[in-house]
């Protein structure tokens, strides 16, 4: 859809701005804006009730009574500082954020809300120990004033066209989730129950795996190990390493249940010496230690660059020709891999958990001949070629509605686009 420009613009002499529309003001921030600091909460000390928290990122628990009105523009401080969250019915925000209600403004609150987002205030780190938004730099930011009656308009635009589009974006969002979904399911079934629908099963008398086809045989991964290695923790910067730098694979190499060397870290010059377990293709990649949801995440290894070594939180584990490696890669995304490893898995804190090599090597999987691992690796990775281009053709699409809900509001709260003839209502909203 096509919007109308304004008849009349003037040089608003911020380079970011541009041309404005020329009865528009130009003025900063802080001439028109408080943002208040949150106040500290901390979790033992709040009282029951159903008044949300708000922190850098958004809602983290509910509380006995607000601090700020209802509407609130919650802005983040510490951590993911800059991050805009409105809050419709108020709440409580906590010292890691700030807080701007119709106290705290003489503008339209909502309108407000769309103009912060543009800002990029999370560029704006104070300069202290723990990187933040200043708010004395935010304030300093040259921002485009309309009318009140203007921005009442532009705020009820902005709300009907960006609840089409996050419409949009929660429906593809979904349609990822079922993918998704569909390749668990796909592997659950073929990984456990081969191709053939037809093949007589036998019971495994193993609670946690079932029937399995008569001619599948269980066994322990120590039966087919050949190797189970593990790297060194260095120091390194939080950056890539680049062709000629030395990396060391992050934990989150293997988030999802695939293996991405690109998630590395720079290791720095005095370390490079102390780097040991260089990646290996051909191999799977284990994390022996992560929060209970990713501990014994796992993933197969297709490309290995010379230059990147493993941590001491990853094993790199190598099998005897006995097995296939990737059909134990899938076996690893199911729900009889995942129930081994809560069982045995431990540590001194609930949200750190470790598994053992021992308990590792005794995990128990059925599995056919190797040829017949073989087909069915290749009966899924085929599938999940298709599956997976769908997922990335929809996140493509999701990225394009997001750059465009950002350029949406950006040309309407800085005057590059009349709205003031499309102020229809929008949704759940009264005007």
């Amino acid at each position: 859809m096509n919007f109308p420009a304004y008849s009349e613009y003037k040089d608003s002499g911020v380079e970011w701005l541009g041309m404005v529309p020329e009865y528009w003001q130009i003025s900063r921030l802080k001439n028109y804006v408080r943002m208040r600091y949150g106040d500290a909460l901390a979790s033992d000390i709040r009282k029951s009730g159903d008044i949300p928290v708000y922190g850098s990122n958004g809602p983290v628990g509910t509380h006995a009574r607000p601090n700020t009105r209802a509407p609130a523009i919650i802005v983040g401080r510490k951590g993911s500082h800059g991050k805009i969250v409105w809050a419709e019915s108020g709440g409580f925000v906590i010292d890691t954020a700030y807080a701007i209600d119709n106290s705290e403004t003489s503008q339209n609150i909502r309108w407000l809300y769309y103009l912060l987002q543009i800002l990029v205030l999370d560029s704006l780190s104070q300069d202290t120990g723990v990187p933040g938004l200043s708010r004395d730099k935010a304030y300093q930011l040259h921002i485009t004033i309309p009318p009140k009656k203007e921005q009442e308009s532009i705020a009820n635009f902005l709300d009907r066209e960006t609840a089409r589009i996050d419409k949009l974006i929660a429906e593809k969002q979904n349609f990822i989730k079922l993918l998704k979904e569909k390749r668990q399911a796909l592997i659950s079934h073929v990984v456990t129950k081969g191709l053939n629908p037809n093949v007589k099963m036998k019971d495994s008398g193993i609670e946690w795996i079932g029937e399995v086809p008569v001619h599948w045989d269980d066994t322990k991964i120590k039966h087919v190990l050949k190797s189970v290695t593990s790297g060194t923790s260095v120091n390194a910067a939080d950056n890539p390493a680049n062709n000629d730098q030395i990396g060391v694979l992050k934990t989150s190499a293997v988030y999802g249940g695939d293996f991405n060397y690109r998630k590395n870290k720079t290791v720095i010059t005095e370390e490079v010496d102390r780097v040991t377990c260089p990646l290996k293709k051909g191999t799977l990649i284990v994390s022996r230690m992560n929060t209970p949801e990713l501990v014994g995440a796992a993933g197969f290894v297709d490309e290995a660059p010379s230059n990147i070594f493993l941590p001491d939180r990853l094993w790199q584990v190598e099998f005897t020709g006995a097995v296939e490696t990737k059909f134990i890669h899938y076996w690893t995304l199911t729900s009889s891999y995942r129930h081994q490893v809560k069982l045995s898995c431990d540590g001194t804190s609930s949200t750190m958990q470790n598994i053992s090599q021992d308990a590792f090597k005794n995990y128990v999987f059925t599995a056919p001949i190797r040829d017949e691992q073989i087909e069915i690796v290749e009966f899924v990775n085929e599938k999940f070629k298709v599956l997976s281009l769908l997922e990335l053709e929809t996140q493509k699409s999701i990225d394009f509605l997001k750059e465009h809900r950002t350029a949406l509001i950006s040309a309407a709260v800085t005057g590059k686009i009349d709205v003031r003839h499309n102020n229809c209502c929008p949704p759940n909203r009264s005007c």
